[in-house]
C-alpha cells in the first residue's frame, strides 16, 4: 500500500484495490446485508462493484483518484482509532497495574535514593558460553 500518497500506487496496487474493494462490497452490501435483514437484494452494490471491477481488470490507473481517496478515509480512520484504542488501552490496563504497583510497594525501576550508596549500576546476567552453541 502507499504511504499517505507519497508515492504513487502502482498499476499492481490499482488493480488489486478495484478487485477487493469491489467484491467486498457486492458481497457484503449486494448479499450478506440483505440477506441477514431478510430485504430485498438491491442493485446499487453490485454497479458499485463493476465500476471498480471493470476498471481494475482493463485500465487500473482510472482508479488513481478513487484509490487516494480510500487510502486518506483510511488515514483518517486509523488515526482516530489509534488513539481511542491507545486510551483504552492506557486507562484500562497500564493504569490499574501501575496503581496496585503503587499500593502494593513495588518498584521494579528501584528509584528509591540511597545516600551512603556508591553507585545505582545493576551488572547485567552474564549467560555461559555454552549457552551461544545452539542459538536456536
Amino acid at each position: 500500500m502507499t504511504d499517505s500518497g507519497k508515492n504513487p500506487a502502482s498499476q499492481r496496487e490499482l488493480r488489486d484495490f478495484g478487485l477487493i474493494v469491489g467484491a467486498v462490497c457486492a458481497a457484503l452490501f449486494g448479499i450478506l446485508f440483505p440477506f441477514l435483514k431478510h430485504r430485498a437484494f438491491p442493485l446499487w452494490p453490485w454497479i458499485v462493484a463493476l465500476a471498480l471491477v471493470i476498471p481494475a481488470l482493463a485500465f487500473p490507473s482510472i482508479l488513481r483518484g478513487p484509490h487516494f481517496v480510500w487510502m486518506k478515509f483510511g488515514s483518517a480512520l486509523g488515526w482516530i482509532n489509534q488513539r481511542i484504542v491507545l486510551t483504552i488501552i492506557f486507562y484500562i490496563i497500564v493504569t490499574p497495574i501501575g496503581l496496585m504497583m503503587r499500593a502494593f510497594g513495588r518498584d521494579p525501576m528501584a528509584r528509591g535514593f540511597e545516600a551512603n550508596r556508591g553507585s545505582y549500576r545493576v551488572a547485567g546476567r552474564t549467560p555461559p558460553p555454552r549457552s551461544m552453541t545452539r542459538p536456536f
